[in-house]
């Protein structure tokens, strides 16, 4: 690219195949529009096609209901956060994306609800990032002999 203009939001090739979008240009502070680059020009490259693997242990806890009353909605069993939800819930998230009226969420809906966010933020960024998602659990089984 050395010798070339490029400008905010051109698709960028390379001969072998590599491409990408430029997002920023700067000189100093300030950012430009369009620049020259140079054999002196410091180019930062950022992906926007990252390949993630994520493991996702299903159990009996995924089930409970998450805290109201803690941090990050953690530590909640079904039988004592039950009760407290029976308000039903407005459905509105605060910043963290917990319920504001203090109801109670299932562990397992708090995930599906996260990647919703995620997908939505991906987009909004207009990344391709690869999620593979693998979902495991075990289970214990009684022995016959004995």
């Amino acid at each position: 690219f050395v010798g070339k203009w490029i400008y905010k939001g051109q698709r960028l090739h390379t001969h072998d195949g590599a491409r990408g979008i430029t997002k920023q240009i700067r000189q100093g502070k300030r950012q430009e529009r369009s620049g020259f680059i140079t054999p002196d020009t410091k180019i930062t490259f950022r992906s926007r096609s990252a390949r993630f693997v994520w493991l996702v242990q299903i159990s009996s806890e995924m089930w409970d209901y998450a805290s109201p009353y803690e941090p990050g909605g953690g530590g909640g069993n079904a039988a004592g956060a039950a009760s407290s939800s029976s308000g039903g819930g407005t459905g509105r998230k605060d910043s963290l994306g917990e319920d504001e009226d203090g109801s109670c969420e299932i562990y397992f809906d708090k995930y599906v609800s996260f990647m919703h966010r995620l997908f939505e933020k991906w987009k909004e960024l207009k990344v391709t990032h690869s999620l593979t998602v693998v979902f495991f659990s075990r289970t214990y089984l009684r022995s016959s002999h004995g």
